[in-house]
């Protein structure tokens, strides 16, 4: 049976990016024009961007709610609180959307996934990005810290047997709307 994929290294492909772009932002070169010192690179100092709570994501058995989602914010950093409501293990995988594609249809791939569930059918073809995820044992709390660049995201609960069991149901909540800085 099909897993939600979970990638740790796209996780960390996009810190990286993030931090090394907001570092580059304040860098500037130095050295003589005739060549004869080696530049150096200088940072600006920066005040870290303040940190958004992006509200509370709670799954029962009956779906999946997002309490305060801010709906829009700036580029930088965001937290979540995860509440996993039901008698099984909570997964909660953060997912920024392609470029091109909309929210509606994130919702009717999911639509998708839960049929396929049912019925044992290939899942659909993917149309985000997974960017961090939470996980939150049968009605345990968790947190997740990340940066966010500019794009749609949404968030995938899933219920499901075990850490690595079968996917008993899927959800989606958001949008959150993240413009630049």
């Amino acid at each position: 049976m099909p897993t939600l994929q979970r990638s740790r290294s796209v996780t960390g492909a996009v810190l990286i990016a993030s931090l090394a772009s907001a570092a580059l932002g304040g860098c500037q070169l130095s050295g003589s024009a005739n060549g004869t010192s080696s530049p150096s690179i200088q940072l600006a100092p920066q005040s870290p961007a303040p940190v958004v709570d992006g509200g509370t994501i709670t799954l029962t058995d009956d779906g999946c709610t997002w309490a305060s989602n801010p709906g829009s914010t700036s580029e930088g950093r965001l937290t979540l609180s995860v509440r996993n409501d039901t008698d099984d293990y909570g997964l909660f995988i953060v997912h920024k959307l392609h470029p091109g594609r909309t929210f509606d249809e994130g919702r009717a791939l999911i639509s998708a996934i839960q049929d396929a569930l049912k019925t044992g059918a290939e899942w659909p073809e993917e149309i985000s990005d997974a960017v961090t995820e939470a996980t939150a044992e049968a009605g345990q709390n968790s947190d997740v810290a990340m940066l966010t660049t500019a794009g749609t995201f949404g968030v995938v609960c899933s219920a499901n047997t075990s850490p690595t069991g079968d996917i008993l149901t899927v959800f989606l909540v958001g949008p959150l709307e993240v413009t630049r800085s």
